[in-house]
């Protein structure tokens, strides 16, 4: 079973997207920002991390720019799910794996890009 790491802030919309990912037999482990979400990375082991951008304490940018640079965490894909585009955008540039936009994307749809990702990340990794 692949493991999700979600991190959001706003309580609803997180909810709402570790529902469906669970129900999609996904792991998921949520954290409300950046900050909260590098505390339980060991805990979590996840083979993906969704991510959103503005949240308090550490923000979206800051922990993917501390994700890339870490050696045990720097090749985890990491999916932004952002409610901005440019940043979004901007965070693929930085080492995201991509983007999906909070206000254009369905559950299925984010459903079957987590699959696509978990996918190919396990088949890339060592047995």
């Amino acid at each position: 079973m692949a493991r999700i790491l979600l991190l959001e802030d706003d309580a609803t919309f997180r909810d709402l997207v570790a529902a469906a990912l669970k129900r999609g037999g996904y792991d998921v482990t949520t954290a409300n920002d950046g900050q909260a979400g590098w505390d339980v990375l060991d805990k979590a082991q996840p083979n993906l991390i969704l991510l959103d951008l503005a949240m308090p304490r550490m923000d979206g940018l800051s922990f993917l720019r501390r994700l890339r640079a870490s050696e045990k965490w720097g090749s985890v894909p990491v999916l932004v799910v952002s409610a901005n585009s440019a940043a979004a955008s901007n965070a693929v540039t930085l080492g995201a794996s991509g983007y999906l936009l909070k206000s254009r994307f369905s559950m299925p749809e984010l459903l079957e890009t987590v699959q696509q990702w978990t996918v190919k990340k396990r088949g890339t990794s060592a047995a």
